[in-house]
């Protein structure tokens, strides 16, 4: 599977993605501190000069806004790698967390 540092992203896309994995943080109406570490981790490889830290607060704190661009269909496996990772970081895993990754898939990434 590819990191979130071997692949090339547009600003737009990894503004997305990171959109979508607040999404997944919040999705059991928890955000666990194991969770915002994930998150952490993925804003300084992929989103600190799209996305300000307060901006990701607001988004974990109010929810994320509406997703302005979808994604491509190959960068599903990227996306649903950290999902996993975000998923599992608190050892709680709530089936509510995977119907959440279950509809992001279905309704923001597009076929090639």
């Amino acid at each position: 599977m590819a990191s979130a540092l071997s692949v090339s992203l547009t600003d737009a896309q990894r503004r997305t993605l990171l959109n979508l994995w607040c999404r997944v943080a919040r999705a059991d109406g928890v955000v666990a501190d194991e969770e915002l570490v994930r998150l952490s981790k993925l804003f300084f490889r992929l989103a600190e000069d799209v996305v300000s830290a307060a901006e990701v607060d607001r988004w974990l704190d109010e929810g994320p806004p509406p997703v302005e661009e979808l994604l491509p269909r190959e960068l599903a496996p990227l996306f649903l790698e950290h999902a996993q990772d975000i998923i599992v970081a608190d050892q709680e895993i709530a089936p509510s967390e995977w119907s959440v990754v279950d509809e992001l898939l279905a309704t923001y990434f597009r076929a090639s």
